[in-house]
């Protein structure tokens, strides 16, 4: 396990991974105890930075990961409650990452869902 920022992966050599297994940070809805000098992806204020920032870490996944390799990642759509916008809204992170994913070189599987009733599991 390495712990360290997923968009500088340069210490690992092309296509030496088999898995990764990974979970972004929430985009603007958790508190991270760390900002990590300004860095930290969960407190971006804006969307597309995000998902430009994640795609920063996709591209370095997809050097490192062998031919046939797997990405799993844990995502969920994420929702934004009237009192921050005015409206409630849903954002299609899951979406957003496939279809970013495949501009980067990737090939989405068909996902796996799971079905939680507000934040517990089902």
């Amino acid at each position: 396990m390495i712990l360290g920022d997923a968009r500088e992966l340069t210490f690992i050599d092309n296509e030496s991974v088999h898995l990764v297994v990974t979970s972004p940070p929430y985009f603007n809805l958790k508190p991270y105890a760390s900002d990590a000098g300004g860095r930290q992806l969960g407190r971006l204020k804006d969307y597309d930075t995000f998902l430009d920032e994640l795609d920063r870490v996709w591209r370095q996944c997809a050097r490192v990961l062998v031919p046939g390799g797997r990405i799993c990642c844990v995502i969920g759509d994420i929702l934004i409650p009237r009192k921050s916008g005015g409206r409630h809204r849903v954002l299609p992170l899951p979406a957003d990452i496939q279809a970013r994913s495949r501009a980067n070189g990737l090939d989405n599987l068909t996902p796996i869902l799971w079905f939680k009733v507000g934040n517990r599991a089902v």
